[in-house]
């Protein structure tokens, strides 16, 4: 078996049925376009690349990354040019102005503990003839990411876009979280002044979360917020027995109920409210009510591609 990236040979460290390692040379100076890459299986020709791709990365830790001086710092606008893709490996950005992607690439890494916590801060990011990429639908982002826009309405704007914004021009966007179970009902009725709740089947969620109980009254001000203290699985894990931190203040309602042969579930909803992979708005935009967004824009071309999955906004 040999890997080529470009023409020029790479080392084959190691091979499996599921992946192959290989390591390459040094860089050849910096590329215009995206490198090329070959497997070749011997005696059975080249391997089919399954729209896999290969890039050289620059870690944004990396003073060489910079030009041999240092890293950007709070208010500073960054620019990443074709043949450019930045891996964000730092744990926390400073304050961004703007950060256009102009042809390049910037990638969120998962980290091997999946309770990092990475944060990323910007007025505008602008994504023209490039790539943002936190996770993929096949390789979700498995730690956190935190990405939050910061300014306010009257801030300076990209014509189009906006402020406050993540734009998306003939690009593509892949923000994916870890794929959680976002709904369950109840099983019992919950009362008011209880502290715990039992869900239908077996949930994923963890103590420490936010989950939301849907209002089963006339008044939808009785829907609850409510915070994670204890996960049970009583009775063979047939359900899953919630814990609260607080106790509840409206009753919740869960039945079934019979209308001749049709059986009908009268039950609360209840929702994970949390994901690894949060986009929002800073401190101000609940106060000021103007909260960031993502526009994706072409002129219906189908120029870009946005696939967004299991993110928090």
């Amino acid at each position: 078996m040999s890997v080529e990236i470009d023409g020029i040979a790479c080392v084959v460290q190691s091979v499996t049925a599921e992946s192959i390692e290989c390591r390459t040379g040094a860089r050849p100076g910096l590329y215009l376009t995206e490198p090329t890459f070959v497997v070749t299986v011997k005696g059975r020709g080249k391997a089919d690349s399954l729209e896999n791709i290969f890039r050289y990365m620059s870690l944004w830790s990396e003073d060489s990354t910079w030009g041999g001086q240092f890293a950007p710092v709070d208010g500073e606008s960054v620019v990443v040019p074709k043949g450019l893709n930045l891996l964000v490996d730092i744990d926390a950005s400073p304050q961004l102005n703007m950060v256009l992607i102009d042809g390049g690439s910037i990638v969120f890494p998962s980290h091997t503990d999946s309770d990092h916590e990475r944060t990323f801060d910007a007025k505008i990011i602008f994504v023209n003839n490039g790539v943002f990429e936190a996770g993929t639908k096949a390789d979700p982002y498995s730690s956190k990411l935190t990405i939050t826009m910061h300014g306010v309405k009257y801030d300076p704007t990209v014509p189009i876009y906006g402020n406050k914004v993540l734009g998306v021009r003939y690009s593509t966007l892949d923000l994916h979280g870890l794929q959680r179970d976002s709904w369950g009902q109840l099983e019992d009725t919950a009362t008011a002044g209880d502290n715990f709740i039992v869900v239908q089947g077996v949930v994923d969620w963890k103590v420490g979360e936010t989950i939301m109980i849907a209002s089963t009254s006339f008044n939808r001000h009785e829907a609850e917020e409510l915070i994670i203290k204890n996960v049970e699985f009583p009775n063979g894990s047939a359900v899953t027995k919630l814990t609260l931190t607080t106790v509840l203040e409206f009753e919740h309602h869960a039945s079934s109920t019979t209308y001749g042969s049709d059986k009908v579930e009268m039950r609360a909803e209840v929702a994970l409210m949390e994901r690894n992979v949060i986009f929002q708005g800073d401190d101000e935009s609940m106060v000021k009510e103007y909260g960031a967004h993502i526009l994706i824009h072409a002129p219906g071309d189908n120029s870009n591609i946005g696939r967004i999955s299991n993110v928090q906004f």
